[in-house]
């Protein structure tokens, strides 16, 4: 009788340690699934939402990290994950200052979500202007020349791109 319920222990912890493998294994390469170690709460490098990177392991050697102004309200420190790891990346200069650890909107076209599949320029409700790559940049208001149409435009541009056709001057 004690044999019995020594082997059914065997088998049962066998079982259990074989459920527990399968079930951290992924479907298609039989590889252990990665777990993430740091969550950007706001999706990437997004200057105009106010957003933190936290670790699913904190403590002195991984901190958490939120977005924050400057001292002098002019800039943001957008708090990011690297490498499962939380940081805080260098100020981004925001066009109409910072507050509450997010740039301010104006009335310009701005660009974010930057690195994802919805990077691009948006307006200051947040709809879509054009989902293209904007690393970055800040939309100017300018006049250009249109020679297609031979007439000036006026709008916002980035790196030579129309952004936005507004009278903004």
């Amino acid at each position: 009788m004690k044999k019995r319920r020594a082997r059914l222990a065997v088998f049962l912890s066998l079982l259990v340690l074989v459920v527990l493998t399968l079930s951290f294994a992924n479907e298609n390469t039989g590889r252990a699934v990665q777990i993430k170690l740091c969550t950007d709460k706001d999706g990437g490098m997004d200057y105009y939402t106010a957003s933190s990177a936290v670790s699913s392991n904190p403590g002195k050697n991984n901190p958490n990290y939120a977005d924050n102004c400057t001292l002098d309200k002019k800039s943001v420190k957008e708090a990011y994950c690297s490498e499962n790891t939380p940081g805080i990346r260098t100020p981004f200069l925001c066009p109409n200052g910072c507050e509450n650890g997010a740039c301010i909107k104006g009335s310009e076209p701005y660009c974010t979500k930057i690195g994802t599949e919805n990077e691009g320029w948006y307006n200051k409700e947040g709809e879509v202007l054009k989902k293209i790559k904007c690393n970055s940049q800040m939309a100017l208001c300018l006049r250009s020349y249109d020679s297609a149409s031979k007439t000036n435009v006026v709008g916002w541009f980035a790196s030579g791109v129309l952004i936005k056709k507004e009278n903004c001057l």
